[in-house]
């Protein structure tokens, strides 16, 4: 599951600057390398990030923007803090553990086409969503 995760996420929602070079430390196992990344450098493709706003950035309404979106119970979790780092997890669990927490982690809920990103500093928080569609230009 966390191959499916980790390869959508970065070949769907990641800059196409930046794909290529994740996909390869993905591929080295650099993991430490791969998760340095996260908190500063990680850049998103702008046309699939969604703003959450000022007023719902708690980790009880940004949950509940999730599962409005379609998110799963178990989600896939990359994240600085090496005790949810590469693990399937409730999403509550998850969303209470990291929302807050000082460590940079991206949430995939399905892979590809819906993730929370979860940043360092306050209020750095992104909603990642690709719509479906039956045909891909790559």
């Amino acid at each position: 599951m966390s191959e499916q995760h980790e390869e959508q996420l970065f070949r769907e929602l990641i800059d196409s600057s930046q794909r290529k070079r994740l996909l390869t430390l993905r591929k080295l196992k650099n993991r430490q390398k791969l998760l340095s990344y996260l908190p500063h450098s990680i850049r998103f493709d702008q046309r699939y990030t969604l703003a959450i706003p000022a007023n719902q950035q708690s980790s009880k309404q940004i949950l509940s923007l999730l599962l409005k979106q379609g998110s799963p119970q178990k989600v896939y979790v990359l994240s600085e803090d090496p005790k949810i780092d590469s693990q399937t997890l409730d999403i509550q669990d998850v969303m209470a553990h990291i929302v807050g927490s000082g460590f940079a982690s991206i949430v995939s809920c399905i892979p590809g086409q819906l993730a929370y990103y979860e940043g360092e500093e306050a209020n750095n928080r992104i909603i990642l969503k690709k719509p479906h569609s039956s045909s891909s230009n790559g």
